[in-house]
């Protein structure tokens, strides 16, 4: 049996906020994905499995990420 997700929308929203602040509000020098795991509370392996969900934008918010680097 799995473990529930701890993905809501509200997690999403704020991955979002972390793509478009990461310096300003985070004071990350560029957004990453440990960055955004440490933000999210979870594993950077969870982001990834979100992103493989097309129910899911992660894999949209690891792309942005990504591109930043």
């Amino acid at each position: 049996m799995s473990r529930p997700t701890k993905w809501t929308p509200e997690l999403e929203e704020q991955a979002w906020e972390y793509v478009y602040s990461f310096n300003t509000k985070y004071d990350h020098a560029m957004p990453s994905i440990e960055g955004l795991a440490l933000i999210l509370n979870t594993a950077r392996s969870t982001i990834y499995l979100w992103a493989k969900d097309s129910d899911k934008e992660f894999s949209y918010i690891l792309e942005r990420v990504m591109d930043a680097q």
